[in-house]
């Protein structure tokens, strides 16, 4: 597993967009993984949708691991937190950010994500270049 793929990346594959799903398929074979955090992200979107979403949204998972916060995650997001703090920043509004963020960092994977703003600043974190719809 080398990519960990953040929520808006996900939603597209989960929602079947043409773009999503090759996307995703592209990159599989380098090794894809998601959050703990982009789950419940996600999941949080479906359970606006029909009920119908939800089963797609599992049947999404049956191939794809879900890395777990634990407490060397939690203490990484911390320790950036802090560090954003130093910097004058408000990181806040980016709590589960961070988390994804400190879940890349821990694990050693390039981030896959859209919002590429939101991660910029994070020390270290690699992200992955082109996205479509970026």
């Amino acid at each position: 597993m080398r990519l960990l793929i953040d929520s808006d990346v996900f939603i597209d594959y989960v929602q079947e967009k043409p773009s999503g799903v090759s996307f995703l398929a592209e990159l599989a074979p380098t090794g894809v993984a998601i959050t703990a955090i982009t789950y419940l992200e996600v999941f949080d979107g479906v359970l606006k949708g029909p009920p119908d979403e939800i089963a797609r949204f599992r049947s999404k998972l049956a191939r794809l691991p879900i890395i777990e916060v634990d407490e060397v995650i939690a203490e990484r997001a911390a320790n950036l937190r802090h560090e954003l703090r130093r910097a004058g920043k408000n990181p806040r509004a980016r709590s589960l950010d961070l988390i994804v963020a400190a879940t890349a960092l821990v694990h050693g994977l390039t981030l896959v994500t859209r919002n590429q703003r939101h991660f910029r600043d994070i020390p270290g974190l690699a992200l992955y270049d082109s996205v479509p719809g970026s």
